[in-house]
């Protein structure tokens, strides 16, 4: 897996709140757009998880909610689809590439030391 770029990374919940991700990394090659649960408690985040459904907290208010995907278990964020997105990259290091030897180690450590099958499921 191949890291193209490392910027800083805007979505708009459907509560209303941006949510900015700051140092996203992105990958192509992947499917999906994955956020760390890790990352957003470093950042002051909190998550609750439940009957399928997980909602998002800042400062004890619910940002942002989401609900569990039946078919590869992973839990999606309710977004504005029809916001644009945007990811800004800093004009110094944008294109900071990962060498390939080290790139399945990095990712198992950023998804949580998720295994490699489930890595690769991903791509």
């Amino acid at each position: 897996m191949e890291v193209e770029a490392i910027g800083h990374f805007r979505l708009l919940l459907c509560t209303g709140f941006y949510l900015d991700l700051k140092d996203t990394f992105v990958v192509p090659s992947f499917r999906h757009n994955l956020i760390s649960v890790s990352y957003l408690d470093k950042s002051g985040y909190s998550c609750s998880f439940g009957n399928s459904k997980f909602s998002l907290s800042f400062n004890s208010n619910i940002v942002g909610t989401g609900s569990r995907l039946t078919y590869d278990n992973l839990y999606l964020l309710d977004t504005v689809t029809t916001y644009n997105e945007t990811l800004n990259t800093e004009s110094h290091g944008t294109k900071r590439k990962i060498d390939n030897t080290q790139s399945g180690a990095l990712w198992h450590k950023h998804l949580g030391h998720i295994s490699k099958n489930r890595v690769e499921r991903l791509v």
